[in-house]
């Protein structure tokens, strides 16, 4: 499903896009962002004579929205994953309707600062095929503060080298204020063709935010997906130390939610603490965590997709009772011990 080799590159205009692209046009429509963007916030836009004078008397050009945006894309050129972003041709599906409803509900209350401080990192964990993939395309398509995401399952660069650019870039695209000073460090900086990620962070993420914090109402969110997918494992413990040491050293502009298998480079890493329930958070100063798992919820939210699905699939004239028993649903259920991709198989058979 993935291409053969290589970084799914972008095309220097919108032009080179094809059918699958996931961005359909040179750039994103910013209608949305309300609850993110602050009622100050003056976005640039094209008034045709962009011209002006300075206090000198010399004339000098100001960029329009759309000119930033190619010069943007231009800059970033070859070093963007496309397919790891949530809306890419082949991402993962959303959550069922009316499922894993508590998960949803406690990551968004995560989400929202309007009541208190929250952490600067979110760890979402649980084992193969519970969700946790579904969970992050839901969430991310939810809530307006997820301005950028990153998912290793579809991702042809599993390497982590184009992580911190393609969050960069998402965010220069929906957060208009960025844009300029993502642009200038490119033109200023090697940034994109070095390895070390924390000078990437810094520069493309960190910088940006904080030159045009005033202009937010909250700290916008990123999600990456499937971190113990990440192919270089070097690589993998740079960039989660990145963001842990970022969060403990302060005030940090941005926030994430990670989330992967609870392997034990990952644990070593984000925490070890003793998780006492399933689905819910357990709130910290740096890093909270909710972990995944065949909860009493998740069945049920299971069974609610087995029966939904196979009524979906019945063949006209079958009668109106119920094509399968409550027993059988529920014996499928607790045979699926939590994983999602059991019963989703059993659909498609």
């Amino acid at each position: 499903m993935h291409h053969a080799s290589g970084t799914t590159t972008m095309p220097s205009s919108a032009s080179g896009a094809s059918s699958q692209q996931p961005l359909q046009s040179s750039h994103i429509n910013n209608q949305n962002n309300n609850g993110l963007i602050g009622d100050g916030f003056n976005n640039i836009v094209n008034s045709g004579n962009n011209n002006q004078v300075n206090q000198f008397n010399t004339t000098f050009h100001v960029a329009t929205e759309e000119e930033e945006v190619v010069e943007l894309d231009r800059l970033f050129a070859g070093h963007v994953s496309k397919d790891a972003l949530r809306n890419y041709f082949y991402s993962p599906p959303e959550c069922h309707p009316n499922t894993r409803t508590t998960v949803r509900n406690e990551i968004g209350g995560w989400i929202d600062e309007s009541e208190s401080k929250k952490s600067p990192l979110l760890w979402l964990n649980g084992p193969a095929a519970v969700g946790k993939s579904v969970i992050a395309k839901t969430i991310s398509g939810f809530h307006d503060q997820i301005v950028a995401t990153f998912f290793f399952s579809t991702s042809s660069d599993r390497s982590a080298a184009t992580l911190f650019p393609t969050l960069a870039w998402q965010m220069a695209r929906r957060i208009p204020g960025t844009r300029k000073h993502i642009i200038a460090s490119l033109k200023n900086s090697g940034s994109l063709q070095t390895s070390q990620v924390e000078e990437q962070f810094d520069v493309l993420i960190i910088q940006p935010l904080k030159k045009c914090s005033t202009t937010l109402k909250s700290r916008p969110v990123m999600v990456i997906d499937g971190a113990d997918e990440c192919t270089d494992e070097r690589m993998l413990l740079r960039f989660l130390r990145v963001l842990v040491q970022a969060s403990e050293g302060g005030e940090m502009p941005v926030r994430f939610i990670v989330c992967s298998r609870p392997e034990p480079r990952i644990r070593a890493i984000l925490g070890s603490w003793p998780i006492d329930t399933l689905d819910t958070i357990r709130p910290h100063s740096v890093i909270s965590t909710i972990q995944i798992g065949c909860s009493k919820e998740c069945k049920e939210d299971i069974a609610r997709y087995l029966t939904d699905k196979f009524s979906a699939i019945r063949q006209p004239g079958e009668g109106a009772g119920p094509w399968l028993q409550p027993c059988d649903i529920s014996e499928l259920a607790k045979a699926s011990c939590g994983q999602f991709l059991y019963a989703s198989t059993i659909v498609r058979l």
